[in-house]
């Protein structure tokens, strides 16, 4: 098994971005969604909407409905993403908790606050998924869904999962708004998200020339669930033979193989170039 070097500085950056985007989006939830009685997609909305029917706390919740999602995708997605995950969630659930009892809260347009909720969201996972990272719920099962089928398109899958938590909330809050409110908010996160992370659907080949090649390769699907292909080439003048890893991802997944990269061999040469759509999963071929 390929280990990647995770160091104290790596480690101590990925705390520091999972707080600042829990406490961004313990804003989202506390200051806007919860007071204007909506929830938004995703777990961590299943979990507002128990808070309103149970007042059990929200980040209390979140965690514990995770635990079954860990242990369903703990082989599929391995052991280091999900322990780097099951630091996000408990950073993400501790922050989400404490800060509710002493943020303000928005009592003026539900609409309003829907776009601040849906706005803020989105910068705190966004925060969160720069480093590579995740705060769970639907991102387990889409992330396993594709590792073991690569080629299907999920969105319809996380839409789907998604309203069926705003129809859900429709009862919980017996309000047909709390539905409208949670799409709209749920909606402009997602917008949010795409933009910053993923630009206007652009992504990003990576080119490793590296002696390492078979490593990095197992580290990157590792790492961001992305295959790749491994060509043997030589050099034009020093006749130098090294292996060169492709693979194809989006903007997000980026640093994160190139962390690894690094961490295998920092003596490769890496090239990242621009692409006006990223699909599959790679050619998932060696060229020994």
């Amino acid at each position: 098994m390929v280990k990647t070097k995770y160091s104290k500085k790596d480690f101590l950056s990925d705390v520091f971005y999972d707080i600042l985007g829990s406490i961004i989006y313990a804003i989202s939830i506390n200051c806007f969604a919860k007071p204007a009685h909506f929830a938004t997609g995703g777990l961590n909305g299943f979990s507002l909407i128990i808070n309103h029917l149970t007042n059990i706390p929200i980040g209390v919740t979140s965690l514990v409905l995770n635990i079954p999602l860990i242990l369903i995708s703990y082989r599929i997605l391995g052991k280091f993403f999900m322990l780097r995950t099951a630091k996000t969630m408990i950073i993400f659930s501790v922050v989400l908790d404490l800060m509710s009892s002493i943020l303000p809260r928005y009592t003026g347009n539900p609409l309003m606050a829907a776009l601040y909720a849906g706005i803020l969201d989105g910068l705190g996972m966004v925060m969160i998924y720069l480093r590579g990272g995740s705060s769970g719920g639907i991102d387990f099962i889409t992330m396993s869904i594709r590792k073991l089928k690569p080629h299907l398109a999920l969105g319809k899958l996380s839409m789907s999962i998604n309203v069926l938590i705003l129809i859900f909330a429709i009862f919980a809050f017996k309000n047909i708004d709390a539905a409208l409110y949670g799409a709209i908010a749920t909606f402009s996160s997602s917008i949010l998200i795409d933009k910053v992370m993923y630009g206007a659907g652009a992504g990003k080949m990576l080119i490793i020339v590296t002696d390492k090649g078979k490593e990095i390769a197992c580290a990157i699907d590792k790492s961001t669930g992305r295959g790749s292909s491994i060509m043997n080439i030589k050099g034009a003048y020093t006749e130098e033979e090294k292996q060169m890893v492709i693979s194809a991802m989006s903007k997000a997944q980026v640093f994160p193989a190139r962390k690894t990269a690094y961490g295998i061999d920092p003596n490769c040469f890496i090239m990242i170039t621009s692409t006006d759509e990223v699909f599959g999963n790679g050619f998932n071929m060696h060229n020994d």
